[in-house]
C-alpha cells in the first residue's frame, strides 16, 4: 500500500502523505522537495501489540498541515519514531502554509508505548506548538533526544510529563 502522492498544483511541489489508516514502517527518505502531511493526525501503535515506526532521514524537511500532529506509543501500542539528521542535513519539522506562523501544527507526542529505541537527534521544530500544546510532548514515552532545535512555537516547545 503505498502512502505517498505528489502534487505540484501548488506553488511548492511536495510528496504529499494521505490518509495513513494502518501505519506499520515508513521511511522517509531525502528528497528535493518535502513530504506533506494532509491529515490531522498519523498515529503509531496498533492494537495487538505490533511494533509501528517512522523514520525520518538526514535531510528530511516534513511539512505539517494545520493543527496536525503525530502520535507515537498511542494507547500504549508499540511505537517507534527514528529522526536521524545531522549537523549538516538536520530533519525539519515545519508548517506547509506558504506564510508559516507560530503554532500552524500541535506536535509530535511520544506517549506511553513509545519504545525506548526511540531517537530524535539533529531536528528543528519550526512553527509547532498551540498554546496548550508543545511542539515535543513527552508524555510517558521513552527514548532520547540530542541536537534538536525549536523555533517559533505559540506554546512550551517541550512538555514532559511525569506520572507517579
Amino acid at each position: 500500500m503505498r502512502y505517498l502522492r505528489t502534487n505540484s498544483s501548488r506553488s511548492k511541489l511536495s510528496l504529499e502523505l494521505f490518509t495513513v489508516i494502518s501505519l506499520v514502517r515508513c521511511e522517509l527518505f531525502r528528497t528535493r522537495i518535502p513530504y506533506r502531511q494532509l491529515d490531522e493526525r498519523v498515529v503509531l501503535g496498533i492494537a495487538g501489540g505490533d511494533l509501528t515506526s517512522f523514520t525520518f532521514e538526514a535531510g528530511v524537511e516534513y511539512q505539517f498541515c494545520q493543527d496536525c500532529y503525530i502520535n507515537v506509543g498511542w494507547r500504549n501500542d508499540p511505537g517507534a519514531i527514528y529522526v536521524r539528521g545531522t549537523e549538516d542535513k538536520p530533519v525539519v519539522f515545519t508548517s506547509s502554509r506558504e506564510t508559516p506562523q507560530a503554532g500552524d501544527w500541535n506536535g509530535i507526542s511520544l506517549l506511553s508505548g513509545t519504545t525506548s529505541d526511540s531517537e530524535i537527534n539533529f531536528a528543528r521544530f519550526e512553527y509547532g506548538g498551540k498554546p496548550t500544546e508543545a511542539a515535543l510532548l513527552i508524555d510517558g514515552g521513552q527514548g532520547t533526544i540530542h541536537n534538536s532545535s525549536f523555533s517559533d512555537s505559540l506554546g512550551a516547545e517541550i512538555i514532559i510529563v511525569q506520572r507517579g
